[in-house]
C-alpha cells in the first residue's frame, strides 16, 4: 500500500488499498462430522470447489476497486477523531500521521470482533437443548413446523404434555419421554448450493442415495406394510408430510415421482426456477405426470395449475431435505434428522412435543444431549407412544445437558 505523510496530520493514502478476505463460518457444533462426510461433500457456497473464504486474483482485484471507489476521502479526515470502518491512523514522534484504508481494522472493529468471539466462545458452553439463534450457519435446516399455519401439523407425543422434574444443575434439563428406537443405517446428508431449487432431482447422486438406502432395508417386520410400502413411506417423508387432515392426498405421489425424474426430462441439478416456465420442459414434465396419473378426468389439470402444484411441491421437497440426512432405524423406519446425525442415535419421543428428537449418549457424562429435531414416518401422530406400537417399553425421565 503507497502512503502520503503530511505533517500535522493532514495526509492521504493512494486508491490502491491492502484488500484482505474473511474466512469461512465456522459451524457451531460437530464439524468434524462435515469433513469426514465423505467424496463429493462440499461446504455449502462453495460451488468452484475452493475453499470457503478465498478469492481469486481477479476478484481480489474488484474487490479492491470497488473498495477504494467507497472509501472516504483522505482530506476529509483531517480533522476526525474517529475513522470510518477500514481506515487507520498512525502517528510517528515528528508528530506527523499516517492515514491508511485496509492496513488494519479500526479499534472499534477489533472491539466488535473480540466481544463477537467472546460471545461465540460463551455460547459453545452452553447445554446442547439451549438454543444458538446468535450465529446461523448456512447449513441450518429448516424447523419442520411451519410457524405461520395454525394448525397443529404434527402430534408425535400424542395427548400428552409435557411434564419437567427439578435438578440440582440447571443446565440439566430433565422431563418424561420415551426411547423409542435407535439410528441404525445414514445416507449421506444433502447439501444443497445456497438459493437452488432443482427442478428435478436428476443429477443429485445424494437424493438417489436415499431411495436406494430406503428400498435396500430389509426388515422381518416392515411398519409400513399396511400403510403403502416404503415407497410411500419415503415420498411422504420427502416433504415432511403432515398428519390428519393436513395429510397430501394419495393421488399427489405422482408430483413427487415425476421430481424423481427416472425418464430424464430434466436437465440437471442447477436449473434455474424460471426454467419450469420454458416450453420443452414444462411440456416433458407434464406428459410425465400424465402418463405417471394415468390421466383420469379428475386428475388432469390445466398447465398453469399443474406448473403451480408442481412447484409448491419442488419447494416443499428442497425445504424439508435441505441439511438434513435420512436414516433407517432398528425397528426398519424411515426418517430425516440434522445433517450432523450419527448412527447410533437415539430416537425419543419427549411428552408433550410436537415432532421426534434425535438424542446422543454423551461420552463423558451419564446424560444424553441434543442432536435435533426428526421426521419420522409413522409415529407423527403419536403411534409411538400407544401401547400396539410401543409394546413393552414405558416413558421414563430423561436428563439431557
Amino acid at each position: 500500500m503507497r502512503e502520503r505523510i503530511t505533517p500535522y496530520g493532514c495526509s492521504a493514502s493512494s486508491t490502491n488499498p491492502a484488500i484482505t478476505t474473511s474466512g469461512h463460518v465456522s459451524f457451531r457444533e460437530h464439524r468434524k462430522d462435515a469433513n469426514e462426510a465423505g467424496p463429493g461433500f462440499q461446504t455449502a457456497g462453495s460451488g468452484s470447489g475452493r475453499p470457503s473464504g478465498t478469492t481469486t486474483p481477479a476478484n481480489s482485484t474488484r474487490q479492491a476497486s470497488s473498495k477504494a471507489r467507497g472509501a472516504a476521502n483522505p482530506r476529509s479526515l483531517r480533522t476526525r477523531r474517529v475513522l470510518p470502518p477500514g481506515w487507520s491512523k498512525k502517528w510517528d514522534n515528528l508528530g506527523r500521521a499516517r492515514v491508511a484504508y485496509g492496513a488494519q481494522d479500526t479499534p472499534e472493529e477489533v472491539e466488535s470482533k473480540a466481544a463477537q468471539a467472546e460471545l461465540r466462545a460463551q455460547l459453545s458452553k452452553m447445554p446442547s437443548w439451549v438454543p444458538n439463534w446468535a450465529f446461523p450457519t448456512l447449513w441450518d435446516p429448516e424447523q419442520l413446523l411451519d410457524w405461520a399455519r395454525p394448525t397443529q401439523q404434527y402430534r408425535a407425543s400424542g395427548g400428552t404434555r409435557p411434564r419437567l422434574h427439578s435438578s440440582p444443575d440447571s443446565c440439566h434439563l430433565s422431563l418424561d419421554g420415551l426411547l423409542f428406537d435407535e439410528i441404525q443405517h445414514l445416507a449421506r446428508p444433502w447439501h444443497p448450493e445456497p438459493n437452488a431449487f432443482p427442478l428435478s432431482r436428476k443429477g443429485i447422486e445424494v437424493l438417489e442415495g436415499w431411495e436406494l438406502l430406503a428400498k435396500a432395508a430389509a426388515v422381518e417386520n416392515c411398519p409400513y406394510r399396511s400403510h403403502g410400502g416404503r415407497a410411500n413411506a419415503l415420498w411422504r417423508t420427502m416433504i415432511a408430510d403432515k398428519v390428519g387432515d393436513e395429510a397430501a392426498p394419495d393421488q399427489d405421489w405422482a408430483f413427487v415421482e415425476t421430481w424423481y425424474d427416472r425418464a430424464g426430462w430434466g436437465r440437471g441439478p442447477h436449473e434455474p426456477l424460471n426454467d419450469l416456465l420454458e416450453e420443452s420442459i414444462g411440456n416433458a414434465m407434464i406428459l410425465t405426470l400424465w402418463a405417471l396419473q394415468g390421466r383420469p378426468g379428475g386428475l388432469v389439470l390445466n398447465r398453469a395449475r399443474l406448473n403451480v402444484k408442481y412447484g409448491e411441491y419442488m419447494m416443499r421437497i428442497r425445504r424439508t431435505c435441505a441439511h438434513r440426512v435420512l436414516f433407517t432405524t432398528k425397528r426398519g423406519y424411515l426418517g430425516l434428522g440434522p445433517w450432523n446425525a450419527r448412527e447410533g442415535d437415539q430416537l425419543a419421543v419427549l411428552h408433550g412435543g410436537r415432532t421426534p428428537y434425535l438424542l446422543r449418549r454423551s461420552a463423558v457424562t451419564p446424560h444424553l444431549e441434543l442432536v435435533g429435531e426428526a421426521y419420522v414416518y409413522g409415529i407423527m401422530a403419536g403411534e409411538a407412544l400407544s401401547s400396539n406400537v410401543a409394546g413393552r417399553m414405558e416413558s421414563q425421565v430423561l436428563h439431557i445437558s
